[in-house]
């Protein structure tokens, strides 16, 4: 376990520290714990069903026994506790647009390091590079949350290779063992397809996961272009293709449709899973996901 050092916020907590330094109604303030109710909260009794209850916390075999619904009723704890799983591949350098996929992820982390200081809650990190992996605990509080942020913003990814899948696998068998109890993971990623760790079925029933990945224009669609080179970050070869070629638009194609379902996979539901639009405002974007999963009873 590595020591936290304080240093000066990165400009970016920095900005967002004062934007939201005044109450703010919504996802902007503690209501945005609603978001993740369902997790971190106590069973207290059971009680009747009312109607605009949530049907989900119905408690089946108290009501066959009586004969009438009755739900479960729980006490939410004082605090959450976020656990982010932070996977810096080279592909995460990638971006033809405004921004790298890389820095749109960095947006929704100090989004998230900033709500956790506002509300009192606690944030713990998990990084993964190409070459660098470290683990920093829970803390809580403005200081330690901004350097254990400032760490991440101060990694330094890979230009290329990519990260192997044993060593996902291994960092989310070591999140099973060591995270506590009713905490709220959250992967940050460009999920390039993969096999699906023996362990995540696992997580997914002991923590509520949530999957956040930034995503290109070229990874939505197929790019409308002719001969042009590209940079592949896995093995760090530049190739040139050319995009009028029915096979290269087919290889393109199958690897989107291979990418939207490994994520759908990992998140079945819409609700777990945020994909941050290109050249969009990624704080913008994860406000309408709180709030999302907020109506939807998440």
């Amino acid at each position: 376990m590595s020591t936290i050092l304080h240093h000066t916020p990165h400009p970016l907590l920095k900005r967002l520290h004062w934007t939201h330094k005044r109450p703010s109604p919504g996802a902007l303030a503690g209501d945005y714990r609603s978001a993740f109710r369902g997790r971190g909260v106590e069973f207290d009794q059971v009680v009747k069903y009312s109607y605009g209850d949530d049907m989900r916390t119905i408690d089946w075999n108290v009501t066959a026994r009586r004969g009438e619904p009755y739900r479960k009723q729980f006490i939410e704890e004082r605090e959450l506790t976020f656990h982010v799983l932070f996977e810096d591949g080279a592909g995460m350098n990638f971006g033809t647009g405004i921004r790298t996929r890389r820095e749109s992820a960095l947006g929704i982390f100090a989004l998230l390091a900033q709500l956790c200081v506002n509300n009192r809650d606690r944030l713990a990190v998990t990084y993964i590079g190409t070459e660098v992996e470290w683990h920093e605990r829970a803390v809580r509080g403005r200081s330690s949350i901004y350097a254990l942020a400032q760490r991440i913003f101060d990694s330094e990814p890979s230009e290329w290779g990519a990260i192997g899948e044993e060593r996902v696998f291994k960092v989310l068998r070591t999140c099973l063992r060591v995270l506590p109890k009713h905490s709220i993971f959250v992967w940050i990623s460009d999920f390039a397809p993969r096999q699906i760790s023996p362990q995540w079925a696992l997580l997914r029933k002991k923590f509520m996961c949530i999957g956040i990945r930034p995503d290109d224009a070229w990874d939505l669609q197929t790019p409308k272009l002719g001969v042009y080179p590209v940079l592949d970050p896995d093995s760090g070869e530049v190739m040139t293709l050319d995009w009028r070629q029915t096979a290269v638009r087919r290889r393109h194609e199958k690897w989107r449709e291979a990418r939207e379902e490994y994520f759908a996979n990992l998140f079945p539901s819409r609700l777990d899973r945020l994909s941050l639009p290109p050249d969009s405002e990624p704080v913008q974007a994860f406000y309408k996901f709180l709030e999302a999963r907020r109506l939807g009873g998440a």
